[in-house]
């Protein structure tokens, strides 16, 4: 009698050419399918407690670390926004201060071109206001806050996204359905339409124990 490495040995480098082959192929089919049905019996008890060992485990891992990892969520989301706030702040204040620079040296261009205009220097004046309207030296951007210290802390950026419009999306972005796509060509066989899907057959021999 055979051994199993040489039945797969044999299965390995068995050609179907021919009525006694393909019955030699059906007779290796059956005997891989008797022997798959007896490693999974044998296996099964073990496995079933190994798995309901495990399943219990998880359990009561999940239980002790989920409290924990709602707060700490919560506190990541809070000291998240409390970045995005203080950076919001110093935008908005960066903002002001370039703007009421602006407006000093407009104020400043326009006292000047009113000292020229009253010497009598029209064309002075004009240039002057010309020149503000173009040419206001804005001071540099400020730098940014920098961030809060605090030990074992850091704040990291990801970008996320929301769908505002599902017929917008470029088709380079949406998934083909293949469970829905799969479930027709089963349901309907060789009547299944799909634009862009060939339906085809495929023939698969199958063993009984």
């Amino acid at each position: 009698m055979k051994s199993a490495d040489e039945h797969l040995a044999e299965a390995r480098e068995l050609k179907v050419v021919d009525d006694g082959s393909y019955r030699r192929a059906g007779e290796l089919g059956r005997l891989f399918t008797s022997r798959i049905k007896a490693v999974r019996e044998g296996l099964s008890a073990p496995k079933k407690a190994t798995y309901d060992a495990w399943k219990e485990v998880c359990k009561l891992e999940t239980n002790m670390i989920s409290k924990f990892e709602v707060e700490k969520r919560g506190l990541a989301q809070r000291i998240g926004a409390y970045s995005a706030q203080r950076e919001e702040e110093a935008r908005r204040a960066e903002e002001q201060r370039r703007a009421e620079a602006r407006r000093t040296a407009e104020e400043e261009a326009l006292r000047h071109a009113e000292t020229l205009e009253k010497n009598g220097d029209k064309a002075a004046a004009q240039a002057e206001i010309d020149r503000a309207s173009q040419e206001i030296a804005v001071p540099p951007p400020a730098e940014m806050p920098s961030a809060v210290k605090a030990e074992g802390v850091s704040v990291t950026t990801s970008w996320e996204f929301r769908i505002t419009d599902e017929k917008a999306v470029p088709r380079e972005y949406l998934v083909v359905d293949d469970k829905k796509i799969r479930g027709v060509v089963r349901a309907l066989k060789a009547d299944a339409r799909i634009p862009g899907v060939e339906v085809y057959e495929v023939k698969t021999g199958r063993f009984k124990s």
